[in-house]
């Protein structure tokens, strides 16, 4: 799973909500729901643990087989196993950090009739209420006009909506504040 940050347009007119090049008529909007997911450190630095110390396992494991072998294992072999391993121990360290410092992600959730279902999502808490504030004004009222740019971010992966976040976060329950 990817996330990247992509701009995209959403534009309010004429009872009609743009969602880039997406199209849906107000009408057919059945839910606007905020959504807040909030990662789960504490699941975050169990996952760590976990890998953290299967490497680590895996590390001492290797070393005790490569002295066991004693001179028949070229030195630089064991030096390569030492440096992959503590390659594989930063790396897991990094992800770490970034996830135990990624704030709460902002979503909102616009359901129509028939099925469809448009996602919104950003960093920026006021941005979303603002757009969830304007469609439902829009739904009532055909002069509401109204356009925003939002930096909105995107997962890509094979999942579905109520998955998204929680492996946006790590894997864990999705909290939802409404």
């Amino acid at each position: 799973m990817a996330i990247k940050h992509v701009g995209v347009e959403v534009r309010i007119s004429r009872r009609t909500m743009w969602v880039g090049a997406k199209v849906y008529p107000l009408k057919h909007v059945t839910r606007v729901e905020p959504l807040e997911i909030v990662p789960r450190r504490g699941r975050i630095v169990v996952r760590y643990g976990r890998q953290a110390g299967s490497w680590a396992a895996l590390g001492l494991l290797g070393l005790m087989v490569l002295a066991c072998a004693g001179n028949t294992v070229p030195t630089a072999a064991v030096t390569v196993y030492e440096l992959a391993v503590l390659g594989a121990l930063i790396a897991v360290t990094i992800r770490l950090i970034d996830r135990l410092t990624m704030s709460t992600l902002h979503v909102l959730s616009i359901a129509s009739a028939g099925g469809l279902h448009e996602v919104v999502a950003s960093w920026d808490r006021e941005q979303i209420h603002t757009l969830m504030d304007q469609v439902v004004a829009a739904i009532d009222d055909p002069e509401v006009s109204y356009a925003v740019h939002i930096e909105h971010i995107d997962a890509t992966g094979d999942v579905v909506f109520g998955d998204k976040g929680d492996r946006i976060l790590d894997g864990g329950k999705t909290e939802h504040h409404y």
